[in-house]
């Protein structure tokens, strides 16, 4: 028998398919993708079933950062596979810190509005762990 030739009339049943019918078939769990192409129920009613594929804005981040970001994480992972050097830690950019951080640091965290409660300066506090005695 000759398989290559092509039979006219809808063998198989593509013609006559439709995901309406699906919706009402008491058998739809069993098609793949009915969750989004044949929605029934509560949940489906208002939703976007087909949020991803809009194309729209990354989350308020341009490209410029996006890009800045994607180029960071490339150097990281040539540095981690021995591709790249890696590079001194002075030249990772960290966020500068302000004179009166600074200060508060250099002090050990002392000072300032944000001190520690009275309950937690110089007493030990007994509680139910180990050694609580």
């Amino acid at each position: 028998m000759d398989h290559s030739r092509n039979v006219p009339g809808a063998r198989g049943g593509r013609g006559e398919f439709s995901w309406g019918n699906v919706k009402a078939d008491k058998d739809r769990e069993y098609y793949l993708g009915h969750s989004v192409k044949a929605t029934t129920g509560r949940w489906a009613k208002g939703k976007d079933v087909f949020w991803y594929t809009k194309a729209g804005d990354a989350g308020g981040v341009s490209n410029d950062e996006l890009e800045a970001v994607k180029q960071q994480e490339r150097d990281m992972m040539a540095e981690a596979l021995g591709l790249k050097p890696k590079a001194p830690p002075s030249s990772r950019r960290q966020p500068a810190l302000e004179k009166h951080e600074v200060d508060k640091l250099l002090k050990g965290g002392a000072g300032g509005d944000d001190e520690q409660p009275a309950a937690l300066e110089g007493e030990r506090v007994k509680g139910l762990g180990f050694g609580s005695g």
